[in-house]
C-alpha cells in the first residue's frame, strides 16, 4: 500500500513538473513575441521621429531633377529644402554635395544650382553610351535569367500597346524601365550604375522636347532589341541598339 502511494505521488509530482515546464515555455514565448513587437514598434517610431537621412533626400532630389520636376538651372537653397523635408541643414548639405559629386548640381555653401541642359555635355554622354550600351546589351543577352526574360516580354507587350494618346512622360518612363531591366541583367554593378547615370542625363533632354512622339516610331527599335535578346542574335542586337540611341539623339540635337 505504501509503495503504491509513493508511486502515485511521484507520478503526480512529475505531471506537475511537466505542466510547470510547459507554462514556463509559453510565458517565455509570449515575452519574446511581445519584446519583438515592442522593439519593432520602437524602431519604427524612432525612424519616424528621425525622418529622412541624407541618402534618401539625395534620391528624392535626384528623381525630381531627372524627371524635370525641378527644372534645369533652378537654384536650390538649403533653407528652403530644410523646410520642405523637415530635416537639419547638415543633412541637406550632405545630399547636395552628393548631387554635386554625381554631376546634377553645381555650387557651394548654402546655394546650389541644377546643372543646365548643355548640348555639348549631351554629345559627350551619347558617345560614351553608344559604346557601353552595345556591350551591355550583349552581356545581358548572354546572362539574362528566365525570370528577367518574362519581365522583358511584359515590357514588349506594354510598348506594343502604346497609342497616339500615350504621353511623352509615359513613353520616357517605359523607356527608362526597359533599359534599367537590361542593365541589371548584365550582372555587372559598375556598368549598370554608369549606364543608369547616362540614361538619366538623356532623360532630361528627352522630356524637354516639346513635340508629340509617334509610338510606332519609338517602339520599333525597342521591340527589335528585345527580340534580338530573345533570339540571341548579336549582330541584330548591335544594330538595333545603335539605331535606338541615334534616333533619340537626332531628335534632341535637332531641337537644341
Amino acid at each position: 500500500m505504501t509503495d503504491y502511494l509513493i508511486r502515485i505521488i511521484n507520478i503526480s509530482i512529475n505531471n506537475l513538473y511537466n505542466m510547470y515546464s510547459i507554462c514556463i515555455q509559453k510565458v517565455a514565448s509570449i515575452q519574446n513575441s511581445w519584446q519583438a513587437v515592442s522593439e519593432s514598434a520602437l524602431t519604427q517610431n524612432i525612424k519616424k521621429i528621425m525622418g529622412l537621412n541624407s541618402k534618401e533626400i539625395f534620391r528624392l532630389l535626384q528623381d525630381k531633377i531627372i524627371w524635370l520636376e525641378i527644372a534645369p538651372e533652378t537654384m536650390l537653397k538649403s533653407s528652403d529644402l530644410e523646410s520642405e523635408f523637415g530635416v537639419s541643414r547638415t543633412l541637406i548639405r550632405e545630399a547636395l554635395i552628393q548631387l554635386r559629386s554625381e554631376g546634377w548640381v553645381f555650387g557651394d555653401g548654402s546655394q546650389f544650382v541644377v546643372i543646365p541642359l548643355s548640348i555639348a555635355r549631351y554629345r559627350e554622354a551619347k558617345e560614351i553610351r553608344s559604346i557601353l550600351e552595345v556591350e551591355a546589351n550583349i552581356l545581358a543577352m548572354n546572362r539574362i535569367s528566365d525570370e528577367e526574360l518574362v519581365h522583358l516580354e511584359k515590357v514588349e507587350a506594354e510598348h506594343r500597346n502604346f497609342s497616339s494618346d500615350t504621353t511623352i512622360r509615359k513613353i520616357a518612363e517605359a523607356d527608362f524601365n526597359f533599359h534599367r531591366l537590361i542593365y541589371k541583367a548584365t550582372y555587372n554593378k559598375q556598368l549598370e550604375q554608369q549606364l543608369t547615370r547616362l540614361l538619366a542625363q538623356n532623360n532630361r533632354f528627352w522630356l524637354s522636347i516639346p513635340r508629340v512622339v509617334k509610338p510606332e516610331e519609338y517602339h520599333h527599335d525597342t521591340i527589335d532589341i528585345i527580340e534580338s535578346i530573345k533570339d540571341k542574335d548579336e549582330k541584330r542586337l548591335r544594330e538595333a541598339t545603335l539605331t535606338h540611341i541615334k534616333w533619340a539623339a537626332d531628335l534632341i540635337v535637332n531641337y537644341f
